[in-house]
Parts: structure tokens; C-alpha cells; sequence
């Protein structure tokens, strides 16, 4: 299971710093040729969203683990799917 939380938490942070702060947006503006930065508020929320979601589902892959790996066998209509769609890939 890879659940990635430093890409929101990441963007949460940047977004967070472009519209809370007037000096990095002139910062920014300086830099871009006096363009305005284009982060507004559903940024920042989609960002808080992603972080929520992405720890909710790794602290439930935490919490209902798999008790053995014999008892996570592939079915065979899984290992039928599973062969038809690397079969193009492999050859």
C-alpha cells in the first residue's frame, strides 16, 4: 500500500503560504514577469482534502491488516483479468 501524504501536505503549504502572505505573492510577481499567482481558495481545500483522505485510508490499511498472505489468493477470474491485460504488455 503507498500512500503519498507529503504531495498535499506539500501543496496545503505552498498554497496556503501564496494566499496568506502579501509578501510572497509580490515575491511571486517578481519573479513572473509581474503575473499574479492563480492559487485561490479551492486549492488550498482540495489540498486539506487529499491530506485528510490520503491519512484516513493509510491509518485503515494500518488498522485492518491482512492476517496471512495465504489467505489474500487471487481468485481465478482475477488471474484470468490479471493474464489478459500483461499478455499485450509482456509479448
Amino acid at each position: 500500500m503507498n500512500t503519498n501524504l507529503t504531495g498535499p501536505d506539500g501543496s496545503q503549504a505552498f498554497n496556503s503560504g501564496v494566499l496568506g502572505s502579501p509578501l510572497i505573492r509580490d515575491q511571486y510577481r517578481s519573479r513572473h514577469h509581474g503575473h499574479a499567482p492563480s492559487v485561490r481558495w479551492n486549492d488550498v481545500f482540495f489540498a486539506v482534502h487529499a491530506f485528510v483522505i490520503s491519512s484516513l485510508t493509510l491509518l485503515q490499511s494500518l488498522v485492518y491488516q491482512v492476517r496471512t498472505l495465504s489467505s489474500t489468493k487471487p481468485t481465478p477470474f482475477a488471474k484470468t483479468i490479471l493474464c489478459n491485460e500483461t499478455n499485450p504488455i509482456l509479448g
